[in-house]
């Protein structure tokens, strides 16, 4: 995990091993911007609106079902989309000011 983590976020090599964790940690709690925030709201809600289009097919015996799939297969990958790379832009982020405070 550690060295995937040093793919995604290269300024991280050059932290000292032993305080990775806990700079990664830092940097995961820093906040968002107010761009992002936006960016994550509008997504939620074009995703939201788009997942209620594609179950008003489904019918009253198959709605448990056609739900799940339909969860699985489009809204989680949908949000993933774009919710990882806006944490992995704040990781990087938090990972930046740290080296500029420094230790």
């Amino acid at each position: 995990m550690k060295k995937f983590w040093l793919l995604l976020v290269p300024d991280l090599s050059q932290v000292h091993a032993a305080r990775r964790d806990e700079a990664l940690k830092q940097a995961s709690r820093s906040d968002l911007q107010a761009g992002e925030l936006i960016a994550m709201a509008v997504w939620l809600v074009i995703v939201s609106v788009l997942t209620r289009s594609i179950l008003q097919g489904a019918t009253d015996d198959n709605r448990l079902a056609f739900t799940i799939v339909t969860n699985l297969i489009f809204t989680a990958p949908a949000l993933l989309a774009v919710f990882i790379p806006i944490h992995i832009r704040r990781i990087r982020r938090g990972i930046r000011r740290q080296q500029e405070v420094g230790p």
